[in-house]
């Protein structure tokens, strides 16, 4: 202890015995003490507490935030028409109509996603293909995020597509109730996105 501490220290301590003669039959001391000694143990409790929930992640907004369900991805909305879409994103790189026998008639290529069209000319799914920092994710999912991670954010899924392609080799997480999708490769999540499950699709 330095001298400049000590003198602090002795000032501090004289000036509570003087505050407390001056006021000991004013005041009720012994509720006052009770406080102070409280307010010591807590306060050092609480940042014990804080550093150890940050310590386990429990601060990260993937642990804080309750999945719910997804209806809107790069401005659209499941549902939203075709000709919505062309106007707010205008003509795609390709169009081409679907190779499978479910609801999706078509689909809309665009630089970092593609958009599927139902039987009815609306938005089926919209999914992005892009770089990992051109999209936020889901719940902390995105691009680059492992298949243990996503498992331990969202649970086991609903249904797992597998390619049926010899030369193709990704995996397809589908969480019905949250209306998301997310296609894996190498364990790693590669492109992901919404989808309307409420109709089966090829």
């Amino acid at each position: 202890m330095t001298l400049g501490t000590g003198i602090f220290l002795s000032a501090a301590l004289l000036g509570l015995i003087i505050l407390f003669n001056a006021t000991k039959d004013r005041w009720d001391w012994k509720r006052i003490m009770k406080w102070v000694v409280i307010t010591a143990v807590a306060v050092p409790g609480i940042g014990l507490g804080l550093l150890w929930a940050d310590n386990v992640g429990l601060f990260e907004k993937s642990y804080w935030e309750r999945p719910s369900k997804q209806t809107v991805m790069w401005g659209i909305e499941l549902g939203t028409d075709k000709d919505d879409v062309l106007f707010l994103k205008g003509k795609p790189e390709r169009s081409y109509p679907s190779e499978g026998e479910g609801v999706v008639i078509s689909s809309l290529l665009y630089p970092n996603y593609w958009v599927d069209i139902d039987d009815e000319d609306k938005v089926n799914t919209i999914v992005y293909r892009g770089k990992s920092y051109g999209h936020n994710g889901f719940f902390g999912i995105k691009k680059g995020t492992t298949l243990e991670t996503l498992i331990d954010i969202l649970g086991e899924p609903d249904f797992i597509a597998n390619s049926d392609k010899k030369d193709e080799h990704w995996r397809r997480y589908e969480y019905y109730g949250l209306n998301l999708l997310f296609v894996l490769e190498q364990g790693e999540v590669e492109s992901y996105g919404i989808r309307n499950f409420s109709a089966k699709v090829e």
